[in-house]
């Protein structure tokens, strides 16, 4: 089953199957640098078919005049496996806002890269890639900001909002917090306020 799958209603009389378990491959193990970037080896071949799953934490909640502080990419082929991750916290040049929500204190991104620090990584990783988010127009909102004050263009990005999806894979939830989709297809989540979590 894929990671697409979970949402999808079963026909009526079809017993619903197992959730399946996402694998990390175990040969690339993540790689912590000193700079706080998490990231583990991509090595796809051109033209791949895959997802990458984004999340960002920011200092608030407007993509025009607040910062992203956290910035995570998980990437995955169709079926859903993991082929990669990657994250960094990211110097807003500015005070980090909710630690209480976020739990990133200024002292942690005071020596972190800039977002143009890390355009041309992150240019490599979105290249070619159908992007993932629950609430996707705020993501990518700060995405698309952040590229502007770096003086780029978010080139378009085809993107599923697995918030917007919901409504029709899991139409009987009452709320759509991210905890609430992952609680109903029975996936764990933990670290939630963590953009890799």
């Amino acid at each position: 089953m894929g990671w697409f799958d979970r949402f999808r209603r079963p026909s009526p009389g079809t017993p619903s199957p197992p959730h399946a378990r996402v694998e990390t491959p175990t040969p690339a193990e993540a790689v912590h640098d000193a700079r706080g970037q998490t990231t583990r080896p991509l090595g796809l071949p051109a033209g791949t078919p895959r997802f990458v799953v984004l999340d960002v934490e920011t200092t608030g909640l407007s993509a025009s005049s607040h910062r992203i502080v956290e910035l995570a990419l998980l990437t995955t082929d169709p079926s859903g496996r993991v082929l990669d991750e990657w994250s960094t916290r990211l110097n807003p040049q500015s005070p980090v806002g909710a630690t209480h929500i976020h739990g990133i204190t200024d002292a942690e991104v005071a020596h972190a890269p800039s977002f143009s620090d890390v355009l041309a990584e992150l240019n490599q990783r979105l290249a070619g890639a159908a992007v993932v988010a629950h609430n996707a127009r705020f993501d990518l909102a700060f995405i698309r900001a952040e590229y502007a004050r770096a003086r780029w263009q978010l080139p378009h990005v085809p993107a599923l909002c697995t918030l917007d999806a919901s409504a029709h894979h899991l139409p009987h939830l009452a709320r759509r917090r991210l905890a609430d989709c992952c609680h109903a297809i029975g996936q764990p989540l933990t670290d939630a306020h963590s953009a890799l979590g």
